[in-house]
């Protein structure tokens, strides 16, 4: 698409990603912590330089299916895109992607944290049955 360099100036990809800190470690340590943080985010597949299809559907609009997984957190992200011609950046748009839970997680995510209490209860009741059922399933005569 572009050079390591163009890409590394746009924070393009993995290897554009910089680490901030407040530490006076050295820098070789810095550098040591970061290559170690990208390798777990990469192994949690959190960070991915996968590259996907593009589909063209008309002119100037165009579909991308990216995968997320399912540890990925919460919360609003925001995605740039960029139009290259012949390995430049001709064109970007900002927009912002709310990553959020659905379903069934979501609601007993918000039911352990609105009814905490409840949530509780419900889970030692549900943990002492499945104890006595696994004593009665695994009964010795």
């Amino acid at each position: 698409i572009a050079s390591a360099e163009i890409l590394d100036q746009l924070e393009i990809g993995v290897s554009g990603i910089e680490l901030f800190t407040q530490s006076g470690r050295p820098a070789s340590e810095i550098v040591e912590f970061r290559d170690a943080l990208i390798r777990n985010k990469k192994s949690q597949r959190l960070y991915s330089e996968d590259v996907s299809d593009i589909k063209i559907v008309r002119d100037f609009l165009f579909r991308s299916t990216i995968p997320f997984p399912a540890n990925v957190p919460t919360g609003d992200y925001e995605v740039t895109v960029y139009l290259f011609k012949n390995g430049k950046p001709v064109s970007q748009q900002t927009t912002s992607l709310p990553v959020r839970k659905v379903g069934l997680e979501a609601r007993l995510y918000s039911f352990a944290h609105e009814q905490a209490p409840w949530y509780g209860v419900i889970a030692i009741v549900i943990a002492l049955v499945a104890g006595w059922l696994a004593g009665v399933i695994f009964r010795r005569a």
